[in-house]
């Protein structure tokens, strides 16, 4: 039995020359299963490939983050959006300042 398209090996090639597989395991790129009694044991990987796909998953659990906290934002923005918004009165936006009459300068420069 072979799992993806990887290369296959199983424990006794391990115990033997571990060395070995790690050496397979960087020249392929991919990692080399290893089978005890016809059953997937584990996955040998060389240490930059390891480091890699660990890489890879941070990057994507941040991106997924980001994603969730854009939909979350979304949705908070759709629901608002969608509530009716009570108005407001001049006074209590301004205060007191609102019974106040404005004063017009017919020489403040604006035309």
């Amino acid at each position: 039995m072979q799992t993806m398209n990887v290369p296959i090996s199983n424990i006794t090639d391990l115990k033997k020359s571990p060395k070995k597989l790690f050496d397979e395991a960087g020249d392929k790129k991919t990692g080399v299963y290893v089978f005890n009694r016809d059953q997937p044991a584990g996955v040998v990987f060389a240490v930059a490939d390891y480091e890699k796909l660990v890489n890879q998953n941070e990057e994507l659990q941040e991106k997924l983050f980001e994603m969730e906290q854009d939909y979350l934002v979304s949705q908070r923005l759709l629901k608002q959006a969608q509530a009716p918004t009570p108005l407001v009165d001049d006074k209590t936006v301004r205060g007191s300042v609102a019974d106040e009459k404005p004063v017009i300068d017919e020489n403040d420069g604006w035309e």
